[in-house]
């Protein structure tokens, strides 16, 4: 099973990458799992649709042929963390490829990246900085991986 969080950007506060290869370190003897930031397409003055474009051609040089992508989104699906723990696995266990799970940049996911995505899944309908939500959502992969080991982590 290989794992791989995508983002776009680079986080600005120090304690966010550090919790975030806190939460990597700690998925090891459950997955491999491993951090990619995609550069974000503030180079330059582009516009919004420009900048998506930019970022989503950065994506989707990442992608192989056999990789699944899921896209973080606020109108995707939501879960219970046992039924995230549940979908993460059974995609996870059936991906020919690395499972990507990919956080868009500010201005969000360009239209073809999104149709590369098999799914769409969201962390919360609340809106949180892409910064956080990266830890959130590397908190919850730990989470989900806790709850499928039953290492109590995770206390329903």
């Amino acid at each position: 099973m290989k794992l791989l969080v995508a983002a776009v950007g680079r986080p600005k506060e120090a304690f966010i990458l550090q919790g975030v290869a806190s939460y990597l370190e700690r998925l090891r003897p459950f997955m491999a799992a491993s951090l990619t930031l995609i550069p974000d397409g503030r180079l330059g003055k582009l516009d919004r649709l420009r900048r998506m474009e930019a970022e989503g051609a950065e994506i989707l040089k990442l992608l192989g042929d056999r990789d699944q992508l899921i896209v973080l989104d606020e109108r995707g699906r939501t879960f219970t963390s046992e039924a995230f723990s549940k979908e993460l696995f059974s995609q996870l266990d059936s991906s020919p490829g690395r499972l990507v799970l990919l956080i868009g940049g500010p201005w969000g996911i360009s239209p073809q990246v999104k149709e590369r995505a098999s799914s769409l899944w969201s962390l919360s309908s609340l809106t949180f900085p892409h910064e956080l939500a990266l830890l959130v959502l590397a908190e919850q992969l730990y989470r989900a991986a806790s709850i499928r080991a039953g290492t109590g982590y995770h206390h329903p």
